[in-house]
């Protein structure tokens, strides 16, 4: 599943544009006691013409050893700042499959926070 983000404020470009505007992007990923289902969610940024800038920023997958062999969700997070010429945020979330037949790879509460 993913998220489009679109950045309308004038105000925004400008703070955008001057380097000054960071990200903290985070969510709870986890899985399934034995089993390597897991969760990894990725941020990239846009410019008005669609082109993507800089590097996608993942946070996950979080596989069985990472959670303790445990049924849980562990948080992760990354921060970083704003490229020049973001006009569009993408949120994309990937669920994969390793062991069986079911998909118990969990994401929950993923937040993206611009700041200055």
């Amino acid at each position: 599943m993913w998220q489009l983000i679109n950045i309308t404020s004038p105000v925004d470009y400008l703070l955008i544009d001057n380097q000054t505007v960071k990200f903290n992007f985070s969510a709870w990923l986890g899985g399934v006691k034995g089993e390597n289902d897991n969760a990894a969610v990725s941020l990239s940024f846009f410019n008005q013409s669609n082109h993507m800038l800089g590097n996608h920023t993942i946070i996950g997958p979080v596989l069985d050893s990472d959670r303790g062999d445990q049924t849980k969700l562990v948080y992760r997070q990354a921060i970083g700042f704003v490229p020049v010429g973001t006009r569009f945020l993408s949120v994309l979330v990937e669920i994969r499959c390793s062991t069986g037949p079911w998909n118990n790879g969990y994401v929950d509460n993923i937040t993206v926070i611009l700041y200055q």
